[in-house]
């Protein structure tokens, strides 16, 4: 389970070039927050709960020949929503390990409660990391296409790839 991530190249209209220019500039649009620091430029959507982060976008601005100035970077998976699925699936398999635990104690001279915790607790936390893999995926992509279209809009910019 590797961090979603997806790439973006934004190029800068004429006159916003100077809100990137100013450097070490933390600038808030609503949702959108916006932090530059010499040529890296960081983004995210503020949010109340630190544990449901929504992804964040890391970059660096450039200026070109032609004097246009150029943001690309990456727009990736916050480490919230990459380790509650694999929390839950390593339960599940602690699950299993519970199953057979119970199982080498014998299940009539007192490992018939482990393994019933095992047998009860497998399925559930199994169902439990299928729904967050599941859920994670649409969560980044509904949050990167918001967080991208927050850039387009606040930084007055047109899309070059992503």
């Amino acid at each position: 389970m590797k961090r979603q991530k997806r790439e973006l190249a934004l190029q800068l209209a004429g006159s916003d070039r100077g809100r990137l220019a100013d450097r070490g500039s933390v600038v808030k649009y609503g949702d959108l927050i916006l932090r530059v620091r010499a040529d890296r430029v960081r983004a995210h959507l503020a949010e109340n709960s630190r544990s449901n982060a929504p992804p964040h976008f890391r970059g660096r601005a450039a200026t070109e020949s032609d004097g246009t100035v150029v943001v690309r970077g990456v727009i990736r998976e916050s480490w919230g929503q990459v380790v509650m699925p694999r929390v839950s699936f390593f339960v599940a398999l602690w699950m299993v390990v519970f199953i057979a635990i119970g199982i080498a104690e014998g299940l009539g001279s007192g490992g018939l409660p482990t393994f019933l915790l095992g047998a009860a607790g497998l399925p559930i936390f199994v169902l439990i990391a299928a729904m967050l893999g599941r859920l994670r995926k649409d969560t980044f992509d509904r949050c990167a296409d918001k967080l991208q279209a927050a850039l387009r809009t606040q930084l007055n910019a047109t899309q070059i790839s992503g």
